[in-house]
């Protein structure tokens, strides 16, 4: 039996064996193989059982085969390994998690390895609760937003598919497309009120300034428009520092009702599936795709 990338050489009772696999003992009724760390093979056959050499012959071309498979893997790229399933979005580096215990963030952030995040799937390692952000919704709901580069895609259509496969979406009149709209909007669309915390941001106000980077304390309390604004500044510059990536930010939708000159703004933004207690969206900012689900 020939193993790719391997030779074998018989010496009495010891088969040679030059290649990768290792460490490993099989044994049945009648005879025992063993692998040796250096590679040597040896066997006892205690009566001529020719299904058993079978059977351990078939076990070895099973090992190799995985050893090969492993290896071809290492060689594909992100969109390869996407395409043939190797990979899934749902294990997209996440960037933003909420539900009923609070906000989470990725310390990584902006921009997570992409590879690590689909590899080791260790969004646990990575997320940190954030006190600077809040959300409400209904029910025991939970909420994420992932990011990918859009080079992984020969198109959007394709990375649609690959999200959520056409026979799995339900088209209902919530399943919109929307040129440009803001996060805080987009989000909104699945039933939550997301915005800036100002209720920890007064107990913390040296985190105003920390956070928009110039000097402002004293704050005139009173002032319901500058208290507005300077909440809409700090919201959007979180989200900068979440997501990255530059967009016309200032040139915002025209039923924005922001009073802050810039919003942060989603191109593209497809919703896929809304039905039930489910719903996934598609958006694009920058280079980055972003992936929506939403659970209640």
């Amino acid at each position: 039996m020939e193993v790719p990338g391997s030779t074998w050489e018989y010496h009495g009772s010891i088969w040679e064996y030059h290649g990768s696999i290792v460490g490993v003992r099989w044994e049945c009724e009648h005879s025992y193989f063993r692998f040796f760390p250096l590679g040597m093979i040896s066997f006892d056959i205690k009566r001529n059982h020719p299904f058993e050499m079978f059977s351990f012959l078939l076990l070895l071309s099973k090992h190799t085969l995985k050893m090969t498979t492993t290896d071809l893997s290492d060689t594909m790229s992100i969109k390869e390994k996407l395409e043939s399933g190797i990979y899934s979005l749902d294990y997209a580096p996440r960037i933003l998690d909420m539900d009923v215990t609070g906000i989470y963030i990725n310390s990584s952030g902006p921009y997570p390895d992409e590879v690590e995040s689909f590899e080791h799937r260790n969004w646990p390692k990575h997320k940190v609760q954030t006190s600077k952000l809040k959300a409400r919704s209904y029910g025991d709901w939970q909420f994420n937003i992932g990011m990918i580069n859009m080079k992984h895609f020969e198109n959007r259509d394709k990375l649609d598919d690959l999200f959520l496969d056409k026979s799995q979406r339900k088209t209902t009149e919530r399943c919109i497309k929307v040129d440009r709209i803001s996060i805080q909007n987009a989000i909104k669309l699945f039933h939550i009120e997301f915005s800036c915390n100002m209720d920890w941001y007064l107990k913390n106000q040296h985190a105003i300034e920390e956070d928009l980077n110039r000097q402002i304390l004293p704050l005139n309390l009173n002032d319901e428009h500058l208290m507005k604004s300077i909440e809409q500044e700090l919201f959007y510059n979180q989200m900068y520092k979440l997501f990255g990536e530059t967009e016309d930010d200032q040139n915002k939708p025209e039923d924005d009702e922001t009073i802050y000159e810039k919003c942060f703004i989603i191109k593209d933004f497809h919703v896929l599936h809304a039905y039930q207690n489910y719903m996934f969206a598609s958006g694009k900012r920058g280079n980055y795709y972003l992936l929506f689900g939403f659970v209640y």
